[in-house]
């Protein structure tokens, strides 16, 4: 065999040994395009279900909303009014993955507080407004539980949620309604109080620190406190009310007038009291110890005495004089105070 020939059949096998390996690895190939093929396939069902989920879920959430908001305005009449239809497709388009309960309770309280306020403008009695207001209350009452009857076995969270939410929002805009319009003042409505007020107040304290040689201290600290309150307050309310057409809608001449009135009187008085003494020793007094102090204390009183019955000056000309037994004690400090106050207040008003 020649070089030519070698040559040739080493090519031939090279051939063959690709062809091989080809054969070889082709399978494999083929299995993970396959593997590739199926998880591709099966990621795009999920997809498509949960698309569909969610689809499902949005649109069972927005024939909720509608059902509730169609409920309720079939259900609420207010004075022979009802309110007006909302459109189902325009709430599909403000609501597509949520339940608005914002703007249910809004709905229904535009057309509850437009009814009842035109009705108190008009001057409605109060009889009869607090008719319709359990009108509205009643009308929201039953729109919410035929809405509660449609939806079962079709509720989810979402719904329940929004629902409980509409609810609560509609229930607090209707009583603070209810607590506006009663508030207002009424015309020809006459309201005069009258408060009368005194207070007085003094208070006494003081402390007395003495000092023996011996190194013993005694110390005494009182207080006393009296406080006094009085107030009256006085209260006239009228309405005067006066029907000045006939059922013609034409001026009656001999009109009806209505009248009535409240009184009322609330008076309160206040006394307080407390007083109170604390001593304390640090050391041993011997017999000629506590005589002495016993002494200085009997001169504190009358000194104390003076000074809180309003004797200002008399009470420092004793103090300058105010002596102690120097073979005994050291000395003495002496504090005292009286704050009096006194405050008296007269209102009157009208409206």
């Amino acid at each position: 065999m020649n070089v030519g020939q070698i040559k040739a059949f080493m090519g031939d096998q090279k051939v063959e040994q690709k062809a091989e390996q080809k054969a070889t690895v082709q399978p494999n190939e083929v299995l993970k395009k396959q593997l590739q093929q199926n998880g591709l396939q099966q990621a795009a069902e999920f997809s498509k279900q949960q698309a569909a989920s969610v689809s499902v879920s949005s649109s069972q959430t927005s024939i909720g909303l509608r059902v509730v908001s169609s409920n309720l305005n079939q259900a609420l009449e207010i004075d022979g009014q009802k309110p007006q239809e909302t459109k189902g497709k325009a709430l599909d388009e403000e609501s597509s993955k949520l339940f608005d309960f914002e703007k249910v309770a809004r709905n229904v309280l535009k057309f509850v507080g437009g009814v009842i306020r035109g009705a108190a403008d008009g001057g409605a009695s109060e009889e009869k407004l607090n008719g319709l207001f359990s009108q509205a209350r009643e009308g929201v009452s039953r729109g919410f539980a035929m809405a509660e009857k449609d939806l079962a076995g079709f509720m989810n969270d979402e719904i329940e949620q929004g629902m409980t939410k509409s609810r609560d929002l509609i229930d607090t805009g209707i009583n603070d309604l209810e607590t506006d319009i009663f508030g207002r003042q009424q015309p020809n409505a006459v309201s005069i109080s009258t408060l009368n007020a005194v207070a007085a107040s003094e208070e006494k304290s003081g402390s007395l620190v003495i000092r023996t040689k011996d190194g013993d201290e005694v110390s005494f600290s009182f207080e006393s406190l009296q406080s006094f309150k009085a107030s009256q307050q006085l209260s006239y309310q009228a309405q005067i009310s006066q029907e000045q057409q006939d059922s013609s809608g034409e001026l009656d001449q001999q009109s009806d007038t209505e009248s009535t009135a409240a009184y009322s009187q609330q008076t309160s008085y206040q006394y307080y009291e407390r007083s109170g003494i604390s001593f304390s020793l640090k050391g041993e007094l011997d017999e000629g110890e506590l005589e002495s102090i016993a002494n200085l204390v009997g001169q504190v009183q009358d000194l104390a005495d003076t000074f809180y019955n309003g004797d200002i000056e008399k009470a420092y000309e004793e103090a300058l004089s105010l002596g102690f037994d120097d073979k005994e004690l050291v000395g003495y400090a002496l504090q005292l105070n009286r704050t009096t106050q006194t405050e008296a207040v007269q209102s009157h008003w009208h409206s």
